[in-house]
């Protein structure tokens, strides 16, 4: 059975190291709950996240017309209607899933992903927000997710285009683009396989969280 890495896995174990101490607890609860697929309700942020992705698939896919989602983005229909446009005119494939193959040290790996919006010849990935800062925009080129993902598909361009709500009224504020592109690909699977040499060594002090990532997690 090929052992499974996934972004959202290493930003995880990233956080647990990284946190303060007084959040270990907590990062390492979450951590577990993530390794044995169990469900976590999302904090009040993240349900905002996720219904703004929804309703924005939704309508690239169809499913609802413009004016339909005005009763479920309220303020935030205009500023939607104009992300909607940048995407729809170049007729995107939505949460496309791509996975890849590597073998390391006798072990085989699945790298999967699944892509917010896919183009041929770039990569474009949804994140939202409340915080807008210079050194919070920044966290997104210092993780792994563009790195993991250009790596899978072998495509050099990528995108984050971060949504910023009003916390008051959660309306839409404002909307940025992060841009991000290889310059070897080579390079991507020196950091690829160095994140999962990062994460094995982590396992190594956690032998609990070793065995659910092995008889749990890589259940795919």
């Amino acid at each position: 059975m090929s052992r499974l890495i996934t972004a959202s896995l290493i930003g995880s174990i990233k956080w647990m190291k990284d946190c303060p101490p007084t959040w270990k607890k907590r990062a390492y609860e979450s951590l577990r709950a993530t390794l044995a697929r169990e469900w976590n309700e999302p904090n009040k942020a993240a349900a905002l996240g996720i219904k703004f992705e929804k309703y924005l698939y939704s309508v690239l896919d169809r499913n609802y017309t413009e004016d339909e989602v005005d009763e479920h983005l309220g303020k935030s229909t205009d500023k939607f209607k104009k992300i909607v446009h940048r995407f729809d005119n170049k007729e995107p494939e939505i949460q496309k899933k791509i996975k890849r193959f590597i073998d390391m040290d006798g072990h085989e790996y699945c790298l999967y992903g699944k892509l917010d919006i896919y183009f041929p010849d770039h990569i474009e990935d949804i994140k939202t927000t409340s915080k807008l800062m210079d050194s919070y925009l920044n966290k997104y080129l210092s993780g792994f997710q563009h790195h993991l993902y250009c790596f899978i598909t072998e495509i050099p361009k990528f995108t984050y285009y971060v949504v910023v709500f009003n916390e008051h009224d959660q309306s839409i504020h404002s909307t940025h683009e992060i841009y991000y592109e290889v310059q070897s690909m080579d390079e991507e699977r020196e950091i690829v396989e160095g994140k999962i040499k990062e994460m094995l060594h982590f396992f190594s002090d956690y032998p609990d969280l070793m065995k659910l990532y092995q008889d749990k997690f890589c259940l795919y």
